[in-house]
């Protein structure tokens, strides 16, 4: 009897969990004069401030996760990539329910990635819960996130968003950056 509780209880509690993953996103890296940028947007928008960090929001019906990791990107780009050439990683890491791949992009500069987009077909698509872009050399921001640090960068700090900070550890410890 006491056995069968237990796989009761057992098959009960497997049957509650769900990991499915509900959300994509990207780290979005660039290569200009021989050195490796990372682009960072200010989360400003949303209803708590959040800091710096990478791409990403939900996915929607039917959307494959690579699909809905690249809306989001160009979303949340104000769609200055979408004509561009990406490519993307065969891997992503994983944070829970969210996903993020690594893409890489070209370099724009960041004067353009700050001003109205002009691309086509891209009216309704730009949420404005992301702003001031910003690129950042890669190897030293890896460092500093590695210590636990602030971001230090061009006199200024930048103040990260922790979730950002997670799977920007993981794609590093995975490789893929």
């Amino acid at each position: 009897m006491r056995i069968l509780i237990l796989l009761m209880l057992l098959v009960g509690l497997t049957g509650c969990s769900n990991d499915a993953i509900t959300a994509a996103g990207a780290i979005a890296y660039a290569e200009k004069d021989g050195q490796r940028f990372i682009l960072l947007a200010d989360h400003t928008g949303l209803s708590a401030h959040r800091g710096y960090g990478a791409f990403g929001g939900g996915l929607e019906e039917n959307e494959t996760l690579e699909q809905g990791a690249l809306r989001e990107f160009h979303e949340e780009t104000a769609c200055h990539f979408l004509s561009q050439p990406i490519e993307i990683s065969k891997s992503y890491v994983r944070n829970k329910k969210f996903v993020s791949f690594v893409v890489h992009v070209p370099f724009i500069d960041e004067v353009i990635l700050n001003q109205k987009s002009e691309t086509p077909n891209c009216e309704g698509k730009v949420y404005s819960e992301r702003a001031n872009w910003v690129w950042v050399e890669a190897g030293d921001f890896l460092q500093q996130i590695q210590q636990g640090d602030d971001y230090k960068t061009k006199g200024l700090v930048l103040l990260l968003w922790d979730k950002s900070i997670i799977i920007f550890k993981k794609a590093q410890e995975q490789g893929l950056l």
